[in-house]
């Protein structure tokens, strides 16, 4: 990556994590700008002199002045980060105190486009629908490509532990697959007409 005007350098790759996440990783960093600078990822691009108001995901600050070359990592917490398609280098000047009009707080810098190449997951999840039963008594919504169960639709009574025995796999991957079920960790309950996810690439 490189400012329009050559000012600011630095290498990135995005790595994912393994656990939906990925880090942003930035190296070879070098800037002859005299205020620190940051980066981040943006869906929609803006144009290099714009104000930036809205931070992106996975903010990095880069480093002031420097002909040393640095490095940073930032985490993206984000499952499917393919629609952040720019890389946003801005200013993180502290105020206009002496700054130049174009080097003012959150000022962008340089605009970059990413092109998400995210493979589908292996996965050792695959849920197989066992038919209904006492506390797993709802219904399958959706299903995907191949004919397996995406969507269960939970009915009065289900508990997790039917729910997971129904299709095959254990609580805990039932769990993982519906993180946010209420409840404390280890005793967490169903609702009637909840949608629960039974698709490890939908996560």
């Amino acid at each position: 990556m490189a400012s329009p005007l050559g000012s600011i350098h630095f290498h990135y790759r995005m790595v994912a994590n393994g656990n939906n996440t990925y880090s942003a990783q930035y190296s070879n960093f070098t800037s002859t700008v005299p205020v620190p600078v940051s980066v981040t990822l943006i869906d929609i691009p803006p144009r290099v002199g714009d104000g930036l108001t809205y931070h992106g995901v996975g903010d990095q600050l880069l480093g002031g002045p420097t002909s040393s070359a640095q490095s940073a990592t930032a985490l993206v917490n984000d499952g499917q980060p393919s629609y952040l398609t720019s890389l946003v280098t801005y200013s993180s000047a502290a105020s206009f105190d002496g700054v130049p009009q174009e080097l003012g707080p959150n000022k962008v810098l340089a605009v970059n486009t990413i092109r998400w190449s995210v493979p589908v997951r292996p996965s050792n999840v695959h849920p197989v629908d066992g038919g209904a039963r006492p506390s797993a008594a709802g219904s399958v919504t959706a299903t995907t490509a191949s004919g397996a169960p995406r969507s269960y639709e939970v009915a009065e009574g289900d508990t997790t532990t039917a729910v997971a025995d129904r299709f095959g796999i254990p609580v805990e991957w039932l769990l993982w697959l519906n993180p946010d079920l209420p409840g404390g960790a280890g005793s967490q309950y169903l609702y009637a007409s909840t949608k629960l996810n039974l698709d490890p690439d939908s996560l």
